[in-house]
Parts: C-alpha cells; structure tokens; sequence
C-alpha cells in the first residue's frame, strides 16, 4: 500500500515542467498510467525513476 504514490508521481512530472495529457486509473490501486508527449517519454522515465523508485 504507497498513499501517494500518485500524488508523488505527478508531483516528480509538474517539477520538470511535463504536460501530462492524459491519467488513466484502472479499477484496482495497482497500476497508474498517464501519457506525455514520445519527445519528452526519456526524460519523465528518469524523473519518476529518480524521485519513486532509488531509495
């Protein structure tokens, strides 16, 4: 269970200034998706990658 998660998760995106065009929830709590302009795919991947998942 990470309460937040998303929460931190579009928080790491807004930091780097990427739009987020679109969330998707599905309809259980285990995954989130969201899309984001292909230009910008390899920078969101390292800040999500930075600020969630290096402990």
């Amino acid at each position: 269970n990470m309460v937040g998660i998303a929460s931190r998760m579009f928080s790491s995106l807004a930091d780097a200034k990427l739009n987020i065009e679109m969330i998707s929830q599905g309809s259980s709590e285990i995954n989130i998706s969201c899309v984001i302009a292909q230009k910008h795919s390899l920078l969101a991947l390292n800040q999500i990658h930075r600020n969630l998942l290096e402990f």
